[in-house]
């Protein structure tokens, strides 16, 4: 056996030596710290764009051009990577394309290619997170950025009057009650996901179990129904898919199959009471009307034959000048005569965008719930048993609230992430981790034989 000491120091011992160059001082986690920052910071002014509203009409501007500006700075370090992977999903992009083509016969050709071109350019950043960002990495810089916006209420203390209940409801630092509650079950539903997951850091881990506890206590003060009974639905379903995650997989079938059947006797039980709606309404301060809902809904229906395939334009209807809508404000007191819509998806979009909206809204979200639902069954653990929570949660709000319409809502953005995350080839563990570049000094395996080490020198006989 040949023993030689190489150049660079590497001793060489038998037939063959590898001599590899280790990355010099580079941690392979870096790069998705930089993006959780990126991701906390962003998403955290999303939230924050009500507080910059109580103090300048500026707030409104400064917040979304802080997340775009982050986000587009990101995608431009690798823009031909960038480009492929967004290009490749399609589905999620077809609800921003066709808002943008809905000018072609919009009510307000400029208003809606402005908020038109905002949702494709947030859609098509949403996928791009998908593809650059772990899924508990996305999860926890969330879940801190909810709960800051959760301790921010509670400094701000803003209440607003009930006049229908002669009580307050909770609003914060966010614009109506409604959101307050909505922002409160995502904070609830994003610490559970992150108290779950034992791979995420210690102090992560304990500013969710505090977003745990104030979570469902600021949904309870702001007053929103439609917000707590869908952060019951997803509540349960994400906690039972973290209970499945532990169990040996021998036993996970009977346990989902035996918790679908009782999930249907739940709904058959639900659907028995439905009478007794307008008792549980007066129960919980509500008047029979949802609060003018009905009105709303009685009015979109009518509204509908304004262009019954293509609907008025994307976010073409509530604009000021506009009869049917100023008739609407004057009818339910909104002196401000803005920020309204006809609190349920189907008839915004069915209104907005027509029976094509409604065809395109309803495949996209059908396909990232059943995607969804695939990946945790495949793959059950707290980062899917989120995503699973949350698109039925946006489900059962979709019939009070329109969340997956606006530019810079977060439901249609979190929608497009979890559709990227759930059709990923690889594992969602795995899924949007990006693997990090090799240094371009760095190089290939070297192999090294005995033909190339210096022959000891032999004395002849």
């Amino acid at each position: 056996m040949v023993s030689s000491k190489l150049a660079d120091g590497t001793r060489a011992r038998g037939d063959t030596v590898a001599r590899i160059r280790p990355y010099a001082n580079r941690s392979p986690a870096l790069p998705n710290d930089r993006l959780w920052w990126i991701c906390f910071v962003s998403f955290a002014s999303l939230g924050f764009t009500q507080v910059g509203l109580l103090f300048s009409s500026m707030g409104g501007v400064l917040a979304p051009a802080i997340f775009l500006g982050l986000w587009l700075l990101t995608a431009m370090a690798h823009p031909t990577q960038s480009i492929a992977q967004v290009v490749r999903a399609r589905l999620p992009l077809t609800l921003p394309l066709l808002a943008c083509a809905s000018t072609l016969w919009s009510r307000d050709a400029p208003y809606t290619i402005k908020i038109g071109s905002e949702f494709l350019i947030v859609m098509v950043i949403a996928v791009y997170i998908g593809h650059r960002m772990a899924p508990a990495k996305l999860i926890s810089a969330l879940t801190v950025a909810t709960v800051m916006q959760m301790l921010a209420s509670l400094v701000f203390n803003r209440h607003e009057d009930m006049f229908y209940a002669g009580n307050e409801a909770l609003v914060g630092v966010f614009g109506s009650k409604n959101f307050m509650g909505y922002m409160a079950a995502l904070c609830s539903l994003l610490s559970l996901a992150t108290v779950a997951e034992r791979n995420q850091p210690q102090l992560v881990r304990l500013v969710a179990a505090g977003g745990l506890v104030i979570g469902p206590i600021l949904a309870l003060q702001a007053r929103s129904l439609d917000a707590l009974a869908a952060l019951a639905v997803g509540f349960s379903v994400a906690l039972f898919f973290i209970f499945v995650a532990t169990l040996p997989s021998r036993f996970r079938t009977l346990v989902i199959a035996s918790v679908a059947v009782m999930l249907v006797a739940t709904l058959l039980a639900f659907l028995l009471i439905g009478a007794q709606l307008g008792q549980i309404l007066e129960l919980v301060g509500k008047d029979s009307s949802l609060t003018g809902r009905t009105i709303l809904w009685q009015r979109a229906g009518d509204m509908i034959h304004l262009n019954p395939l293509l609907g008025v334009g994307y976010n073409a209807f509530w604009r000021q000048g506009f009869v049917e809508a100023e008739g609407l404000w004057r009818q339910l007191h909104v002196d401000s005569r803005t920020g309204f819509h006809f609190h349920n998806l189907y008839y915004e979009v069915r209104v907005e965008m027509g029976l094509v909206g409604v065809l395109v809204w309803g495949t996209f979200m059908a396909s990232t719930v059943i995607a969804c639902l695939i990946r945790v069954l495949r793959e059950p653990s707290p980062s899917t048993a989120f995503f699973i929570g949350f698109t039925l949660f946006t489900l059962a709000r979709m019939w009070l609230e329109v969340e997956m319409m606006g530019p810079f809502d977060l439901a249609p953005i979190l929608f497009a992430i979890g559709w990227t995350y759930a059709t990923a080839p690889q594992p969602m563990a795995r899924a949007g981790a990006t693997p990090p570049r090799r240094p371009q000094n760095m190089p290939m395996l070297e192999v090294a034989t005995t033909q190339d080490l210096p022959r000891p020198k032999t004395r002849a006989l």
